[in-house]
């Protein structure tokens, strides 16, 4: 979280080379204040880090608040999606490093489905290494982000990802069940058989 937002604010700040007022205010934000994300706040293992602190410097700039939600909920689903970390240092450690799809923005999740494929230890090396990658990736897709909106901020932002967009139907706020407030990869953490898939079909009709 520390490193995704001073890395981003420190960029912006050094582009603003025609305002020198908003240099000093942007190199003079209190970072410290970010560092409690570690771990997935605080080490908790919830929301991770380099996505909340990307979240954070979304709204710092984006005061519409639909054009923030939508940069956000398509910052997620890259994070959920995207085989990660992409990222490589110019002094790799780690050459061979497993990229894979966390399925969730949670920290524990993300670390815990990496691990399951690589088989390496949470304190290794390695994964501490594999994170720093991911925060990289994760600063990259929201300048690119916050570049696309500067561009043109009638742009649009990718919808919710299947299954997720599927299960918002029947379970959000407008839908029929209306038990549930999400737009996280849902099928990470409920289960459900054909039956359940028939019902949505049906209610469809």
């Amino acid at each position: 979280m520390y490193a995704v937002v001073k890395a981003l604010l420190a960029t912006i700040a050094d582009a603003q080379s025609d305002n020198p007022l908003v240099t000093v205010m942007l190199r003079g934000f209190p970072f410290h204040m970010m560092r409690y994300g570690h771990g997935g706040v605080a080490a908790i293992g919830s929301t991770c880090g380099a996505f909340n602190g990307a979240a954070a410097v979304i709204g710092l700039f984006i005061h519409d608040a639909d054009k923030r939600d939508a940069m956000i909920q398509e910052l997620a689903g890259y994070y959920e999606q995207t085989e990660l970390p992409i990222y490589k240092p110019k002094d790799d450690m780690f050459p061979s490093m497993d990229s894979v799809a966390s399925e969730s923005v949670l920290c524990h999740i993300s670390c815990g489905r990496w691990l399951a494929v690589t088989g390496v230890k949470i304190s290794s090396p390695r994964r501490k290494d594999r994170c720093r990658r991911l925060t990289a990736d994760i600063a990259a897709k929201t300048a690119e982000l916050l570049n696309r909106y500067h561009a043109d901020n009638t742009c649009t932002f990718a919808p919710l990802t299947q299954p997720t967009a599927t299960c918002v139907d029947c379970h959000g706020p407008q839908g029929t069940q209306a038990d549930a407030s999400v737009k996280m990869d849902c099928a990470v953490c409920h289960e459900h058989d054909e039956s359940h898939n028939n019902q949505y079909l049906n209610m469809q009709k």
